[in-house]
Parts: structure tokens; C-alpha cells; sequence
């Protein structure tokens, strides 16, 4: 039997009570229960890092039996084959994701890695490098955002220059960049603002998103309710693909890696990159079956 840990953290101890378990679970750890053979794979979950211990030996403190998580009560500790989680200490091994965030954490790092695809950024330092350097950004709208960091969080998007104490001090240095244009729309499947995602899993694509912003919205990531669009038959523009297979070809380094890809096509045509997102969400159960398939197969190796 192998032992597939799930690692949600609680900062709470009210929370490790079971019941709240079930609330927590996204698409994927739930459609996870229908692809992972249990009769192979013992499933356990952790809420707390005080549970992990080194050599991979943890203490489960909940067990799936029969679709049900039932408190765990064994005191013996267990050896690990694969953790599940996203907030895990760096000594914890045998994890998905992919160590492929090494690269995506860093918001520069395309500029870097693919200058060719991708804004070129000035970086500042504190807030006085922000007004000295707001009026070099020639576009209408400027873009500022902390040089690390996932998601959208402290974003600032507008004309204006933001006040100091709406910036996050702890995030500086931060990136003033052009707002990246793509009100022309996708191809004839948007007619407005967008960026298009592709997700890929060692190397294979396995979604094709289009996401859009609500009215009066600039950013369209789905933590800020942005529209979603499915558009797995979409046939990919070979100039599109050239820049996927640029990309994946770097990461090929990072073993089972699985990550997203966001670009965005410019009112003058040009396709330019956004970021790398190393966990990128499930919108449907076909990408969450093809995840854990993969890791059934070549993770845990069961066949």
C-alpha cells in the first residue's frame, strides 16, 4: 500500500475537526477520491505542521474510510510516498506541485528567461522610486505590482499613483510596468480584455482557458471573480505555440511539472506573456482527472 497524505494547514485547532474537511476540498482533491485506487493507496490528511517529521515519517490525524474522514488515533508514526499541499516546509519531499515554483514566484522572472515575450519592468525600490519613475510608463494606464508574490494580491492597476499606504511595505521591491493592452480581444473568441491560459502537465496540454474581467475590471484572474470560458477545441495559432514550446522546453528541469501559462494578445498583435502560475486551479473534471491519472500512474506508479 502507498500513503498519499493531503496537507490542508489550519491556523486555527478549532478546524481540524473533520467535519470542517469536506468545506476545504476544491474540485480537484474531490474528484482525487474517484481516481485514486484506495484499495491501493492509503489516504490520510494533516492539518498541522507539528504532524510532519523528518526522514518522510508523519502522524496522520485523519484517515478516509469508505468516502468518510474518520480521526486518526494511532500513535505509531508512518513513512510517506507522496504529501499533496501547497504550504509545506522546503525538508518535506516527495511533494506535488512541482518544484517548478522556483521560477514562477518571482514576477520578473519571465522578463528574465523570455525577454522576448514579455513587459519590461522597472524595479523600485521604496515608494520614492514609484513617483520618481511613474511617468516613465508610457502607456494610459500604469501597472504596479510586488516583484514576488502569486495571484493578485496587491496589484494596483490605474492613471494615478497609488497612495503609500495602499502598497504593502513588506513587498517592495515593486514592478511598474505598461499595462498589457488586449481590448482588442482573442481571435474572434473575445471581443474585449482577456488573457488566455494553457495548462500543462509534463508537457502536455490538458486546458485551454480564456478569461475575461467583469465590467470596470482590469484583472481577470477567477480569485477576483473574473469569467471563465472552456475552450479545450480551440486549434492554438502556431505563434502561440512556439512560445509554449519555448517555455516548456526550459522547464523541462523540473520533474512531473505542472503549471499555466498566461499571454494575452496586444491591439497591435503581439502575443505577449503575463506569468507562470505553478498551481493553477481546476474548472473542470476532465483536468482534474487527468492530474490525478497522472499522478496515479507516474507518482505513486500504480497501474
Amino acid at each position: 500500500m502507498k500513503n498519499l497524505i493531503l496537507f490542508f494547514p489550519s491556523k486555527n485547532k478549532a478546524a481540524w475537526a473533520f467535519e470542517w474537511l469536506w468545506e476545504e476540498m476544491t474540485l480537484r482533491e474531490q474528484q482525487m477520491l474517484t481516481r485514486v485506487p484506495q484499495d491501493h493507496v492509503n489516504i490520510y490528511m494533516i492539518r498541522t505542521i507539528d504532524n510532519f517529521f523528518g526522514k518522510n515519517e508523519f502522524l496522520p490525524q485523519f484517515q478516509l474510510h469508505n468516502q468518510t474522514w474518520k480521526k486518526h488515533s494511532w500513535t505509531e508514526k508512518i513513512f510517506w510516498d507522496l504529501v499533496y499541499g501547497f504550504r509545506m516546509p522546503q525538508w518535506v519531499t516527495h511533494t506535488h506541485p512541482s518544484k517548478i515554483s522556483e521560477i514562477t514566484k518571482d514576477k520578473r522572472i519571465i522578463e528574465v528567461l523570455f525577454p522576448e515575450y514579455s513587459m519590461k519592468s522597472i524595479v523600485c525600490n521604496n515608494y520614492s522610486e514609484i513617483l520618481q519613475n511613474f511617468e516613465n510608463i508610457l502607456s494610459d494606464l500604469k501597472v504596479l505590482k510586488p516583484h514576488w508574490g502569486f495571484l493578485w494580491k496587491w496589484i494596483s492597476i490605474g492613471q494615478d499613483i497609488p497612495q503609500e499606504s495602499e502598497l504593502w511595505k513588506d513587498d517592495y521591491p515593486y514592478l511598474l510596468q505598461d499595462f498589457h493592452d488586449t481590448s482588442w480581444g482573442f481571435y474572434d473568441l473575445s471581443s474585449g480584455l482577456h488573457d488566455f491560459r494553457v495548462v500543462i502537465l509534463d508537457g502536455k496540454i490538458i486546458a485551454k482557458l480564456l478569461r475575461e474581467p467583469w465590467d470596470w475590471k482590469y484583472i481577470s484572474n477567477t480569485f477576483q471573480w473574473g469569467k471563465i470560458q472552456d475552450i479545450f477545441d480551440f486549434p492554438i495559432p502556431r505563434k502561440i505555440q512556439e512560445i509554449i514550446n519555448t517555455i516548456d522546453n526550459y522547464c523541462k528541469k523540473y520533474e512531473h511539472r505542472y503549471y499555466a501559462i498566461d499571454m494575452g494578445l496586444w491591439v497591435n498583435g503581439d502575443i505577449k506573456v503575463f506569468e507562470i502560475n505553478w498551481a493553477p486551479g481546476y474548472a473542470s473534471e476532465y483536468m482534474a482527472h487527468e492530474f490525478w491519472d497522472y499522478i496515479v500512474k507516474n507518482i505513486l506508479k500504480i497501474s
